[in-house]
């Protein structure tokens, strides 16, 4: 039992769980103000991230949270996604974006597409798989996106499929 999520191990996804163009949604996840500056003060002390007056004063008119700050609030709603069991590993970040700047009050949430998936040729008990990750805020605006490749195992080594 995964007592995280209340789910069962059934209830978990595994690479053969995996169909691409299927879309799993997580969130919404709060951004608070505090958070964002002590966040930033440790790991991106700009001034628009720490500094209200400051902040005012660039061409973002206000507070915004680092884009390394973004990434966390991302992988911290995935991993509310039933495939924690099977994740091995993440294996490529690509094309990162930062659309819009992500500021205190938004509220960000996940979505997840398959995209596609093959057996890893050396190990019969993992496989490959490629996703869209989108960030969107609480208008549905896309603040942030990347694709990521991750290794995922079989629920029954060597039952994969392609």
């Amino acid at each position: 039992m995964n007592r995280r999520r209340g789910m069962t191990m059934n209830d978990a996804i595994y690479y053969e769980d995996v169909v691409p163009g299927r879309t799993l949604k997580v969130g919404p996840y709060h951004v608070a103000k505090e958070e964002v500056m002590e966040f930033s003060r440790k790991w991106n002390p700009l001034p628009f991230h720490i500094d209200e007056a400051a902040a005012k004063a660039t061409i973002y008119g206000g507070l915004t949270a680092p884009g390394i700050y973004t990434l966390a609030v991302r992988t911290m709603l995935l991993d509310r996604l039933p495939m924690l069991e099977a994740m091995l590993g993440t294996v490529v970040w690509d094309d990162v974006r930062f659309q819009k700047p992500v500021r205190p009050g938004d509220d960000l949430r996940v979505e997840m597409e398959w995209l596609e998936k093959r057996m890893a040729k050396s190990k019969p008990d993992r496989g490959l798989v490629k996703m869209r990750i989108t960030v969107l805020n609480q208008h549905d605006e896309p603040v942030m996106s990347q694709f990521d490749t991750i290794m995922m195992r079989l629920r029954q080594p060597g039952a994969g499929t392609e």
